[in-house]
């Protein structure tokens, strides 16, 4: 079974930010886990999570 995918669109709104900051953080490296497939970006779901988890701040 595949994980949910989300595309660029979808994942920067699940996270809180701009698909360009999205794509930014890809070029540099930065960002959550991403699959090429073809000429498409995808996130797993799962990724994103676990991404955020790992990055969240401290107050």
């Amino acid at each position: 079974m595949m994980d949910l995918v989300y595309n660029t669109k979808e994942a920067a709104k699940y996270l809180g930010v701009s698909t360009r900051t999205l794509e930014r953080w890809r070029k540099i490296g930065t960002g959550p886990y991403f699959i090429r497939m073809g000429h498409r970006i995808v996130y797993q779901l799962l990724d994103l999570k676990q991404w955020r988890l790992e990055n969240r701040g401290l107050s």
